[in-house]
Parts: structure tokens; sequence; C-alpha cells
């Protein structure tokens, strides 16, 4: 049987809030356990699964450890990435 779907186009969701900026902003100027702390609570509000850690990354920092074509590299990229952004948004 041949079913016609409609696709919705629904625009991206964003699972950056108000709240992961202000845990961004935070973060900046803390080191240690509270650094860690803050980590977690911006992992949790960005709804990231367990293995997308570190939740961001500084794009600063250099390369990771493991390979460009393994999951590894590949959230590396990603959480530098959504480092930028929420620079971006936290400047703004």
């Amino acid at each position: 049987m041949v079913t016609t779907r409609t696709p919705i186009n629904r625009p991206p969701r964003s699972h950056i809030t108000p709240r992961a900026i202000e845990l961004f902003k935070q973060m900046q100027g803390c080191d240690g356990e509270l650094s860690q702390q803050l980590h977690n609570e911006l992992h949790d509000e960005l709804q990231l699964k367990p293995w997308q850690w570190p939740a961001i990354v500084d794009p600063d920092e250099g390369q990771t450890e493991y390979p460009e074509y393994t999951g590894g590299g590949q959230w590396h990229r990603q959480a530098q990435a959504l480092w930028r952004e929420l620079e971006r948004r936290a400047a703004a």
C-alpha cells in the first residue's frame, strides 16, 4: 500500500535557553568544583545525551585525542560549535 506523506516543516528546536546562557556566563569566572557543578547543570539544561560529554569545549583548547572520523572527534567539533554559539548569545 502506498501512502503520501506531507512533511511538516518545523524549525529546529533550540536547546539553548536563557538559563543555559546564564550558566555559561557563570562558568567563565570560576574553576574547580564549582565549574564542574555548573558544567553538569549546563549539560542537563541543554538536554544532551550522556555520551555527549563534555557539553562544551573551548575552541582555543585545540584538538581532541580522538580521531576526526570517530564519534568522539565529531562530538568535540560540535561541543566547540556549541561553545561559540553560547558565547555569541551571551555577548548579545
